[in-house]
């Protein structure tokens, strides 16, 4: 489901939208004046297809959950600490991230 339903303020934007994409084409740009830019966004309006820029960087206004069926229980974007497997640290942040995602499964 999107985060926003109109276009956020930078500190907004950079508090909730989590999921990051590729940099759309300039002809996508509806907004691109602001501290925000705005791509794929006719007409003005914002949903999930829209994609927002903030400090050069993309991001879908989307947000991931996860539900458990049997618990009732809603996860919105689960942490990521392991980037990559070549990163220096890759077991500790693997575990880490092990640990985050079976706190919000079980508490």
């Amino acid at each position: 489901k999107p985060v926003f339903s109109s276009v956020p303020s930078k500190a907004d934007a950079k508090a909730h939208l989590k999921i990051g994409t590729h940099r759309p084409s300039l002809n996508d740009c509806y907004d691109c004046d602001s501290e925000v830019k705005v791509y794929h966004a006719p007409n003005g309006v914002v949903d999930m297809k829209t994609v927002f820029e903030v400090d050069g960087k993309c991001f879908k206004n989307a947000m991931s959950t996860l539900e458990l069926v049997r618990g009732g229980q809603l996860m919105q974007n689960p942490p990521v600490f392991l980037k990559s497997v070549d990163d220096i640290g890759g077991t500790r942040q693997a575990m880490a991230e092990v640990e985050s995602l079976l706190d919000a499964l079980l508490h």
